[in-house]
């Protein structure tokens, strides 16, 4: 199940940035106000968390700390949409509020699971 998990938040990251590099004029205008640079950027940087991920993934069993890294980067995606929609920054259309909360309790949903399937530490990640 973990392995299934940290695939299809492989996924979500893939079309994310696809769309974010690919799009990032319409995503940021959909959003409000943020530089189409940071949404290409952003974007640039899940296509490598994808990649990573999908390499973590298709390992026999998938290091802890690992797992715990993904897990913790999902956390700081949520904080950090989060904390745009209530100062008001970047994020400020009523469309995009909704789709970044969406994204984000998607985003969430993906972290906690990691976080709960995530195996055991062995004595050397300890």
């Amino acid at each position: 199940m973990l392995k299934l998990v940290m695939l299809l938040n492989a996924l979500s990251c893939a079309v994310f940035g696809a769309i974010f590099v690919g799009l990032g004029a319409a995503v940021a205008q959909f959003l409000g106000d943020p530089p189409v640079w940071l949404i290409r950027a952003i974007g640039a940087g899940l296509i490598l968390n994808a990649a990573h991920l999908v390499i973590e993934a298709r390992k026999a069993v998938p290091p802890r700390n690992m797992v715990m890294y993904f897990a913790t980067g999902d956390a700081i995606w949520v904080v950090a949409t989060l904390g745009l929609i209530l100062a008001g920054v970047y994020v400020t259309t009523p469309l995009g509020q909704a789709a970044t909360v969406a994204v984000a309790a998607m985003v969430g949903g993906f972290g906690i699971l990691q976080a709960q399937l995530a195996p055991p530490a062995t004595a050397r990640e300890a």
